[in-house]
């Protein structure tokens, strides 16, 4: 055999057995495909600033889905829904107005003097409508810690049962027959007010997820939350024509919201 023509039978040979080892070890590579999850969970949100109630619970579903995976991280993008309710029972401490002495006769006078005790049953529901972005990083191959943002709306129903309790005394002061007093006791309940708004919601979110089988996985999340323009009832003291007056003309405010959610669930992927 010619030099030239053994030396081209090496290199092609070369060629070949390189060839041969970068297709093994690229057979070997992992990859790491597009994932979809469906994930379910319960959450209880709490009142930072200017909800109508301290706290609500319930929870959310929702579905994303998982891209750019590689050993060490992933994205997410997803879509939830949820419900949240909460209310809460207050009894004001009672306030007492004296009306004016009246002369009813010469030596004769008269005074009514009204102790009023309000009470308020305020309600609050939130439907959530959120599509969010996670950053995922996994920690061991089990464990993952995530921080992500959050947009959408919040969908506010609340409305305020109030009862103003009322204790009447009349004090009456006579010169010929003495002084008496005619206490007298009353309540009502003047019916319900209520109000729905749709609020600009924007938010963070840092969560960690335990991956427990193949498909499954538990995580526990918290988020913090701003809404704009959140209807919020009134309570009964801080009416503007008084804690007695909050029956007849139960007050709402446009109010930016600040609250902050706890949520634990589980999610599918496939």
């Amino acid at each position: 055999m010619k030099k030239h023509t053994l030396s081209a039978a090496i290199a092609l040979a070369a060629v070949s057995a390189t060839g041969a080892f970068a297709s093994e070890g690229s057979d070997l590579a992992p990859i790491y495909l597009d994932r979809t999850a469906i994930s379910v969970d319960a959450g209880y949100m709490m009142d930072i600033d200017n909800l109508s109630v301290d706290s609500l619970w319930g929870g959310t579903i929702g579905m994303s889905y998982i891209f750019n995976r590689s050993e060490k991280s992933a994205h997410s993008i997803g879509l939830t829904f949820g419900l949240f309710k909460g209310n809460e029972n207050d009894t004001y401490p009672p306030f007492t107005v004296y009306g004016p002495v009246e002369e009813i006769l010469p030596g004769w006078t008269q005074q009514m003097i009204n102790t009023y005790s309000p009470q308020q049953k305020i309600s609050q529901q939130i439907i959530p409508v959120i599509v969010s972005y996670k950053y995922h990083r996994n920690i061991t191959k089990a464990i993952s810690a995530y921080v992500g943002a959050r947009a959408g709306v919040y969908i506010s129903k609340t409305s305020a049962k109030t009862r103003i309790g009322g204790d009447i005394t009349i004090k009456e002061e006579d010169v010929l027959n003495g002084n008496a007093e005619y206490p007298f006791s009353s309540g009502y309940d003047y019916g319900e007010s209520s109000h729905t708004s749709v609020s600009p919601v924007i938010g963070m979110e840092l969560g960690v997820e335990y991956k427990f089988a193949k498909n499954w996985s538990w995580y526990v999340s918290g988020s913090i939350d701003a809404s704009f323009s959140m209807d919020r009832e009134v309570p009964a003291p801080e009416n503007k024509n008084g804690a007695e007056w909050a029956a007849f003309s139960a007050e709402t405010s446009k109010e930016t919201v600040v609250s902050s959610t706890i949520r634990t669930g589980f999610s599918y992927q496939f």
